[in-house]
């Protein structure tokens, strides 16, 4: 019998609507009949029940294997999942921090005497019979 029989089978004892032409052909398949009437049983004994009895709890777990029961998520998860991100957060915040680019310190001009020896900033030098200092924007002042 075909899945599309025992479905058409199945509507009929439903109360459905069936297309008489379609119920015909359903009906002349071999196990038509056998299933018209597992599908009528089966019907009227659910019929009045709100319910499904235990025994038919019983057969649908020896068919599907019985009931898991719920997973509970202990309590410590969720605050174990907060900690880790904040942890990852912190760590994200410090490599960022360590590897950011920093200013460059601002050039140092030095300053040349007439030998073509530099000096650096504050040094002080004697140049024509004068002491002078050289200053940051490379160039000798006349010490006061």
């Amino acid at each position: 019998m075909t899945n599309e029989a025992e479905a058409l089978l199945s509507d009929l004892v439903d109360g459905l609507d069936v297309d008489p032409d379609l119920l015909a052909a359903a009906l002349g398949e071999p196990g038509a009949a056998d299933t018209l009437v597992a599908f009528s049983r089966i019907r009227q004994r659910f019929a009045d029940a709100e319910r499904p009895s235990e025994a038919f709890y019983a057969s649908m777990t020896g068919l599907l294997g019985a009931p898991r029961p719920a997973r509970r998520v202990p309590a410590i998860v969720p605050w174990a999942a907060a900690a880790a991100l904040v942890m990852a957060t912190g760590t994200g915040v410090a490599i960022g921090r360590a590897t950011a680019p920093r200013p460059l310190p601002p050039p140092v001009a030095y300053c040349m005497d007439r030998s073509g020896v530099a000096h650096g900033p504050g040094r002080t030098a004697v140049v024509d019979g004068l002491t002078q200092e050289c200053v940051p924007r490379g160039v000798w002042l006349p010490v006061r």
